[in-house]
């Protein structure tokens, strides 16, 4: 056993440029000393033994080198359950507008334009056409020009395999993508990613390599599709500064995260029969497999400007597992916004993240001394929209489940990012008082 510990360690050592190889060869040849003395004497014996010990030591170095799993701080003390995924929400001081709560100068996303192309770049010297051959002053005219160089030839870069985004978000099935953060440049495979997945208790997954050269290979999780973009690139700066604006981490674990060195794009494929419960999930088990071997910082939902540090993914999927309530914290947030001018005295609260899903988002505007009430609204409506999609009436009513009536319309959102929003209103005749007003009316 000895020796064979030896030997895979040194081919492990060697293969990985590891700087315990010396260590392995001197155990290597202890065992062949071991092995020729029989184990009878003294010396034979201490020669095994001493094998065996440099041979743990070398594998205590081994693990040693491993990655780290994150370089992010524990920001909560053993057994904390994470605070809901907004907190602490932001004021910001903003001109308000008509009621309802619409600002005008949003535009509409199917009038924009595409941007041109940009100009070309102009050709390098190196590269611009040769001016015509200058024969040596002694040469006689009539000698025949020198014929052109052949062409350099151009050299076609493969194209990259498509990415499961690309192929969905059409027709029934929809794509919500998630982003990895790491410390450092890091190679992923799917086959790796499905062997992590599978030792996390996900049995069932396994891998499916279309035969369509354009379709990407892909993990299948019951009706789920799992797939992987490995970029040695940063996550854009506007999306990392807009997430931290929202999720509030302390400054060290900020700059950690600003100064992530690339990231892996974890897209998960769903229909309209698969339950968007089981979708956030499913991403979030696939980011806590990657942070098994792949050196992750922190998890981006980058509709819902939230950042979810390394440490803390396994507290949020046990709380949205054993409470379904609680997968708004991962994919959605919310904010508040304090109005002036004519809206005085009223707090609008919002959320994203829902449009990822191809949901619209939930806005609510209340008075300010009904903020707690507003708030536990907004996120009432928000777990109601993942849970059964949004099927309320534009123009009409809603009633919560604490017994609140809320009038609802369809509008754009008062705020940025622009969007689709749904919004509530309190309404203080509750239905029965409605429909005695209507009759009072029909008989005048």
């Amino acid at each position: 056993m000895t020796l064979v510990a030896t030997l895979y360690g040194l081919i492990a050592a060697w293969r990985d440029r590891r700087s315990l190889v010396a260590m392995h060869l001197v155990a290597l040849v202890l065992v062949i000393v071991a092995w020729g003395m029989g184990h009878v004497d003294f010396v034979g014996r201490m020669s095994l033994a001493a094998a065996m010990v440099l041979e743990a030591i070398a594998w205590l170095g081994i693990r040693h080198e491993a990655p780290a799993q994150s370089v992010v701080p524990m920001r909560r003390r053993g057994g904390a359950i994470p605070t809901y995924s907004a907190e602490p929400i932001y004021e910001a001081d903003v001109p308000a507008t008509a009621e309802p709560i619409y600002d005008d100068s949003h535009p509409d996303p199917a009038t924009i334009q595409p941007m041109a192309p940009l100009d070309e770049p102009e050709p390098d010297e190196t590269t611009a056409m040769a001016a015509p051959f200058d024969p040596a002053p002694d040469a006689p005219d009539d000698a025949p020009p020198a014929p052109p160089a052949d062409p350099a030839p151009t050299i076609i870069p493969p194209s990259p395999a498509p990415s499961l985004q690309q192929r969905t978000n059409v027709g029934v099935e929809i794509c919500i993508r998630t982003f990895a953060l790491l410390s450092r440049p890091y190679n992923v495979t799917l086959s790796v990613l499905l062997a992590s997945m599978k030792r996390a208790g996900l049995r069932q997954a396994k891998l499916i390599e279309p035969d369509d050269e354009h379709a990407p290979s892909y993990i299948q999780v019951d009706d789920l599709k799992v797939g992987l973009v490995v970029e040695d690139a940063m996550v854009p700066s506007r999306t990392i500064e807009s997430a931290l604006a929202q999720t509030g981490l302390d400054e060290h674990s900020a700059d950690a995260i600003r100064q992530h060195a690339a990231h892996i794009a974890v897209d998960v494929a769903y229909d309209s029969q698969t339950l968007r419960i089981d979708a956030v999930l499913t991403a979030m088990r696939a980011q806590a497999a990657l942070m098994e071997f792949a050196p992750v910082i922190a998890v981006v939902w980058p509709e819902a400007a939230n950042i979810i540090p390394a440490v803390d993914a396994g507290a949020y999927i046990d709380a949205a597992t054993s409470d379904a309530n609680r997968v708004t914290d991962i994919c959605v947030s919310e904010r508040r916004f304090e109005l002036d001018g004519p809206n005085a005295g009223l707090r609008l609260l919002d959320s994203i993240g829902l449009a990822a899903f191809g949901l619209p988002d939930a806005q609510v505007v209340v008075a300010e001394a009904d903020e707690a009430g507003g708030v536990s609204a907004l996120r009432a409506l928000c777990r109601h929209f993942v849970e059964r999609g949004c099927d309320l009436p534009d123009g009409g009513h809603h009633t919560l489940d604490d017994g609140s009536y809320w009038r609802v319309t369809y509008t754009r959102s008062a705020f940025d990012p622009d969007r689709e929003v749904v919004q509530i209103r309190p309404d203080a005749a509750g239905p029965a008082e409605r429909d005695n007003v209507s009759d009072d009316g029909g008989n005048a």
